[in-house]
């Protein structure tokens, strides 16, 4: 499968996998792997509080961009041994995870879950509120996140393939 082909099937398991886990770190990282066929579980596990901007607060960066940068790191990043071996490697997953987050800040306006909701619905929802976090999810806010998901997911993809050279 070409670049393309990840990338169009890395957006769409994203937009599908948000309406089955519903937070969009662990979704575009799972839409990355699964898209790229690399074992994840782990990570997966990891990524459900990165969800909201961390715990839901909505204060931290959109999970969709922790869930991104966690799966160019994820694919580029040396392992523990190899990583003294080669304390450059580090700076190639930081460029990539960059180009990721200057698309998103560029396409959203944003980077942190509250404003890119901001951007998105006119306004932030707490999601810790029981009142609020229905009115999010009465929102329809699935359709709306499905493009932030999708391209998260779609920048991954094209960061790791143009950091690998292909």
């Amino acid at each position: 499968m070409g670049l393309r082909e990840l990338a169009d099937r890395a957006d769409q398991l994203a937009r599908e996998y948000l309406h089955k886990y519903f937070g969009c770190s662990q979704t575009v990282l799972a839409a990355v792997a699964d898209a790229l066929g690399l074992e994840a579980e782990q990570v997966f596990k990891a990524m459900v509080g990165l969800a909201g901007g961390v715990g839901i607060t909505g204060w931290g960066t959109c999970g969709a961009l922790a869930g991104a940068a966690a799966a160019v790191s994820l694919c580029l990043a040396p392992d523990r041994e190899s990583y003294e071996q080669d304390p450059e490697a580090r700076f190639r997953v930081y460029q990539a995870t960059a180009r990721v987050a200057e698309k998103f800040k560029a396409h959203f306006g944003a980077v942190t879950c509250w404003e890119v909701q901001v951007g998105l619905f006119g306004r932030h929802f707490d999601l810790r509120d029981p009142e609020q976090l229905r009115e999010f999810l009465d929102s329809g806010f699935i359709w709306r996140c499905e493009e932030v998901v999708g391209l998260a997911a779609r920048w991954a993809v094209e960061a790791i393939a143009e950091a690998q050279g292909e």
